[in-house]
């Protein structure tokens, strides 16, 4: 088992200068990396650095993964 913010470099290494929806980050991240990490949690993953303060919500989509974020400014 690994700590909770592990892979928390996987999330930065794909986040953009820009804003980027949250399912186009997760799709890039596991694309490239095949490490068997479910979906969800790289999701869940990003709404915890949200509610952190490392990142913000540009705006909110119909469903929780179509919100756009982006670093924290």
């Amino acid at each position: 088992s690994v700590p909770e913010d592990f892979y928390d470099r996987f999330i930065y290494e794909f986040l953009p200068d820009e804003q980027i929806r949250i399912n186009a980050l997760v799709s890039r991240i596991v694309r490239k990396y095949l490490l068997g990490v479910n979906t969800i949690w790289y999701k869940n993953r990003i709404y915890d650095m949200v509610e952190n303060g490392e990142l913000e919500i540009v705006s909110r989509g119909i469903y929780s993964d179509e919100a756009i974020i982006r670093k924290k400014r």
